[in-house]
């Protein structure tokens, strides 16, 4: 069939000689010995709930709700033979049982040894329409999920919207349906008001419909996370391609139009996994430059647990220390530092014809990231038998920025700090979670991050930096004023206004024989530091 036909030329070299005969004389052959398994689709219909017009993404669960939710008398539980809690808005994975406390605990611990319990899902309301966003490429469109329909529309209600890509599985539909949620019980913002998109990029393993652009299916992690372009296949009449970041750059500028969307506050590209990898990339890398942005909408990206980040230079954390990788190490893995994971070399096209890597790295801090870490995203399988990473990937090229994913984030924010100097970005961990995008976005640290207003997702020690700079120039303002005063009353009698209260906040005293003027501040404006944080100097 067509996906098969497909999958199967996309594993031959590019080569004049690879005939469409000897691609099918090929695909027969290892079909009949048995070695070609047929592909697995994730263009599996919905799961259809009892309820006849409400259905749930492929692989959930549908959960009987005892308050209805709008129309709707069942919710989604983002897991296959899901375990439905009191009520129906949260739920627990299959072999688990729902506890008051709103956690799952392992029906038999010694099967569930680094999972024996884990936070509740909140179920999700699947609703919205799989879209096209038209003629990315020539006459050939790319499939989304949205809550608003058309996105190239005028919204006037909307005043905030998220971005959400989906990982190596290319759910998007589960992804879509967990953003939705994750909306639904944020508070920052009435939920009709915030729209949610779901970019789904399509490999020859989902089927994708004829007029819909796709990537190749080779990598099975997505060669779409790093920017590469669509198959010319997909534009059967001009065999044109298109970047997957160059479909995010036409996303975005959807509401950098303030006629589509006229009270659009804020726009939130996030992503999990291998969506996280892509949304990191593309933050560094992207053509729609959001410091060009209109000035009334702020840009975000928040990026959650990664494989692997993209480094700045060739500097890797050894044994605690950022170095230069020695001859011998750089022999041993010599695309270390090459695209994905660093600006090496090795473009796709959309990196190569795009700004230089000096500007891309200058202008990399002054975006808002946010990188939200799972605590318990700690697993190797090749360094810890039994666990389970849900495909860490461990290259070379990955093992030199960690030996897991909240180790790897922790590294990379760190070597920003380095690299600029100064605390950059901003990260926050979140609890009891390890590899599981629905309980990091709906977390409370996930809802901070998505949700929250420009400039208030920085960790605890960068706005206590912050908080501390502000003091200091302003109390730097106060004494330079004090100052200015005691100079001007250089030489007055110790009875003069200046030692009275007629400046009631300061007072400068001075005598003709005195060289020294002496400034004092008052007390209740010191106390608004902390003395534990105050510098001993």
């Amino acid at each position: 069939n067509k996906v098969a036909y497909n999958s199967a030329k996309l594993a031959m070299p590019n080569k004049p000689w690879v005939s469409t005969a000897a691609v099918s004389v090929a695909l027969a052959v290892v079909t009949v010995l048995g070695v070609c398994q047929p592909p697995t689709s994730m263009a599996a219909p919905p799961v259809q709930c009892p309820q006849a017009n409400v259905t749930c993404p492929a692989g959930d669960t549908c959960c009987a709700l005892s308050t209805p939710r709008g129309n709707s008398s069942y919710s989604c539980c983002p897991a296959k033979s899901g375990v439905c809690c009191e009520g129906g808005v949260t739920c627990c994975p299959h072999g688990y049982t729902c506890e008051k406390d709103g956690t799952c605990s392992a029906d038999v611990p010694a099967q569930h040894p680094y999972a024996t319990w884990q936070p509740q899902w909140h179920t999700c309301q699947f609703v919205g329409t799989l879209n096209r966003l038209k003629n990315v490429v020539d006459n050939v469109d790319f499939l989304y999920y949205t809550s608003v329909n058309d996105m190239e529309a005028v919204h006037t209600d909307i005043k905030m919207a998220v971005i959400v890509v989906h990982g190596a599985g290319r759910n998007a539909d589960e992804y879509y349906c967990s953003a939705l949620q994750a909306a639904a019980i944020q508070s920052q913002y009435n939920p009709d008001q915030v729209a949610v998109f779901a970019p789904w990029f399509m490999q020859p393993q989902d089927a994708p419909p004829d007029g819909v652009v796709f990537w190749s299916g080779l990598d099975p992690n997505g060669v779409w996370r790093a920017g590469h372009e669509s198959e010319p296949d997909a534009d059967p009449r001009y065999g044109n391609t298109v970047s997957s970041y160059a479909v995010l750059d036409r996303m975005l500028a959807a509401f950098n139009q303030s006629t589509w969307f006229p009270n659009l506050k804020q726009v939130t590209v996030m992503g999990h996994s291998s969506g996280g990898q892509t949304v990191q990339r593309y933050a560094l890398t992207q053509h729609l430059d959001v410091a060009l942005f209109r000035s009334d909408v702020t840009v975000r990206f928040v990026v959650a647990n990664p494989s692997s980040y993209c480094y700045l230079d060739d500097r890797r954390w050894m044994n605690g220390t950022l170095s230069h990788l020695s001859p011998s190490q750089v022999s041993n893995c010599t695309s270390y530092n090459d695209w994905e994971w660093g600006l090496g070399g090795g473009f796709p096209p959309y990196i190569d014809q795009g700004r230089s890597p000096s500007i891309i790295t200058q202008s990399y801090a002054t975006k808002d990231v946010a990188y939200l870490v799972g605590n318990n995203d700690t697993c190797n399988e090749a360094l810890e038998p039994g666990c389970v990473s849900h495909g860490l990937e461990t290259t070379c090229m990955d093992m030199l920025e960690g030996d897991y994913r909240r180790i790897r984030a922790t590294n990379y924010y760190n070597f920003l700090a380095k690299y600029y100097n100064k605390p950059t970005h901003s990260i926050d961990y979140v609890p009891n979670v390890g590899h599981d995008h629905t309980l990091m976005f709906q977390s409370k640290q996930g809802l901070q991050a998505i949700f929250s207003p420009a400039n208030s997702t920085g960790d605890k020690r960068t706005r206590r930096v912050a908080l501390l700079a502000g003091l200091s120039i302003a109390l730097l303002v106060i004494g330079t004023f004090v100052a200015v005063l005691c100079r001007r009353t250089s030489g007055l009698t110790p009875w003069h206004p200046c030692r009275g209260h007629s400046l009631r906040y300061f007072c400068c005293c001075s005598c003709a024989h005195h060289s020294r003027t002496t400034t004092t501040v008052p007390y209740h404006m010191l106390s608004l530091v902390d003395a534990d944080d105050l510098d001993p100097v």
